[in-house]
């Protein structure tokens, strides 16, 4: 994941700032720490988004889909306009507690809950 001059690897995530400016890449877990905006951040599996939060594929009314870490009451997972990407079935919720592939992205696989 792209975080300013940097990318982000290895399982860290983008930390912004507003004061003073400054994106760095850290371990999700000291997102809350070190005072990081709550804003959605790009992602492409689970472990790359803060504690509290879904990797989501959203897609709007014209079609288009973005994948960004929300909060999980606004990506439930319904199948209908979100979908949550997963690693593994132990990260899909019971609704919909099968990890399956739907694309390739950068020579990597993209995979979302579904029932």
């Amino acid at each position: 994941m792209l975080c300013g001059t940097q990318v982000c690897e290895n399982g860290q995530v983008c930390c912004y700032t507003k004061a003073p400016p400054l994106a760095n890449c850290i371990d999700p877990i000291n997102f809350e720490v070190q005072h990081c905006e709550k804003m959605d951040l790009p992602c492409f599996s689970p472990m790359e988004c803060p504690l509290g939060t879904n990797c989501c594929l959203m897609f709007t009314a014209d079609g288009n889909g973005t994948v960004t870490c929300r909060p999980q009451l606004l990506c439930p997972g319904d199948g209908v306009s979100t979908y949550i990407a997963c690693s593994t079935e132990a990260d899909c919720p019971i609704n919909s507690p099968s990890c399956n592939y739907l694309t390739t992205v950068m020579d990597k696989k993209f995979n979302i809950c579904s029932p």
